[in-house]
């Protein structure tokens, strides 16, 4: 469900794994089936706080990954490929319909972020265009995660307008509701389409 429209939006934000990029974990279900693995083996691990830790920058992937090659061992016998996990991790970079609507928004003259939890490690400003952008967020620079509040307070800082003058959109139910605490127009992302159908809405498109 979208939010109201109450102010001229001005600026666009958008996440980046699961909105920019396709559904970043769809396959660690799949890997966890192909491994021989009970379900939620792996992506239960994506709950705990070694894994917010790793979002705010405080450890390394290396690290995480051993760590949890350790466990899987441990608790199931079976020795998994982090390498391969690795690669299905971090995706494989965003969607053309979504870099067309970025260069679209652009070319408008609205502002552009990102906000994104993501690792230090992370090569996302490699994939995405960051000359459209005019403000980045991301997780494990700043030491703030979303559904933080304060992530969303420094966004709206950085962007230097209020909540009601920016359009979100995240593919995690979780976090709409701090963003729009703030006033912030925020959506839950389904697809290119319906993002596009929400900014022409908006008048922003």
């Amino acid at each position: 469900m979208g939010a109201g429209r109450s102010a001229e939006v001005t600026a666009v934000v958008f996440d980046y794994g699961g909105v920019l990029t396709g559904p970043p974990f769809d396959r660690v279900a799949e890997f966890e089936a192909e491994n021989g693995l009970p379900e939620r083996a792996i992506m239960s691990c994506f709950d705990e706080p070694e894994w917010d830790d790793l979002m705010l920058g405080k450890a390394s992937v290396r690290e995480w990954m051993k760590s949890l090659g350790r466990r899987v061992q441990d608790d199931h016998g079976v020795h998994i490929d982090l390498r391969a996990l690795g690669v299905l991790l971090a995706g494989e970079g965003p969607q053309p319909a979504m870099l067309d609507m970025m260069r679209e928004l652009h070319g408008s003259g609205t502002a552009l972020g990102i906000l994104t939890n993501n690792v230090r490690e992370s090569t996302w400003r490699e994939l995405v265009p960051i000359e459209l952008l005019d403000v980045m967020v991301d997780s494990s620079e700043v030491g703030l995660a979303k559904p933080d509040p304060r992530i969303y307070e420094l966004l709206l800082t950085k962007l230097g307008r209020p909540g009601e003058a920016v359009a979100y959109f995240d593919d995690l139910e979780e976090n709409i509701p701090p963003a729009r605490a703030l006033g912030i127009q925020a959506f839950l992302f389904t697809d290119a389409a319906q993002c596009r159908k929400e900014l022409e809405t908006l008048g922003v498109l």
